[in-house]
């Protein structure tokens, strides 16, 4: 099942987990207001789990960057939506998450041999419709690949690797948001989706925080009026 979710809005939780680390960041919490939606949250966050339970932070023998090349010649349609290095059944591959047509391909390629192992297909979910569309709008600058990206995001931390990547709308703009590896640091990019500057990099902690308060003050802009005494 393709879990849009973990990387979008949030790739914290994906970070913490693959560090071995406990996040404070309470995913979602904010956002749910049905039992359903509660029990769904869940799930998404077992799977998180599930995937990343037992990996090792060792670089890949195929980059993230690669791999996201090898499913886009596999999809010459695909539009890339996010990716992400996860343990499947004891197994370290990339899973890639492409639009097409109107629907979703993913494709896991083999971290170490670089092959496509297998792709799934399902509909394309409305958040992603619209982040392809702000992306898209216009014309005359259309968005730079993911690689690209992805590479950008190296060149300013020399050393490090990629985990995950994703593409993210964050207050009103739509962005690349790449996870670095740094030794035993985990660090978060920004990288623009029209010129590929990178943004800003910050640690996971700091980005955590930020993502924190902005949940707090959607939640006030959100809570109904108090009434009157």
């Amino acid at each position: 099942m393709i879990r849009e979710r973990i990387l979008i809005p949030s790739l914290l939780t994906l970070t913490a987990l693959a560090l071995g680390c406990k996040s404070n960041h309470e995913h979602g919490s904010h956002a749910v207001e049905t039992h359903e939606s509660e029990k769904a949250e869940a799930e998404e966050e077992g799977e998180a789990a599930e995937a990343h339970e037992g990996m090792e932070l060792a670089q890949p023998a195929t980059s993230l960057a690669a791999a996201i090349a090898t499913a886009q010649k596999s999809v010459p349609d695909g539009r890339f939506l996010q990716a992400e290095i996860e343990n499947e059944k004891g197994k370290t591959i990339c899973s890639i998450v492409l639009a097409s047509g109107d629907g979703v391909r993913e494709v896991n390629v083999d971290a170490q041999s670089g092959a496509i192992l297998a792709t799934e297909n399902e509909k394309l979910p409305e958040q992603f419709i619209k982040l392809l569309k702000e992306a898209g709008k216009d014309p005359t600058h259309p968005p730079i690949a993911a690689g690209r990206a992805i590479e950008a995001a190296l060149a300013k931390v020399p050393g490090s690797w990629a985990l995950a990547a994703a593409l993210r709308e964050d207050e009103g703009q739509v962005l690349y948001v790449v996870l670095l590896i740094d030794g035993k640091a985990a660090k978060v990019a920004h990288v623009s989706v029209a010129d590929g500057v990178v943004q800003k990099i910050s640690a996971m902690e700091e980005e955590e925080e930020g993502e924190e308060g902005m949940e707090e003050s959607k939640e006030k802009e959100e809570a109904p009026p108090a009434k009157p005494k």
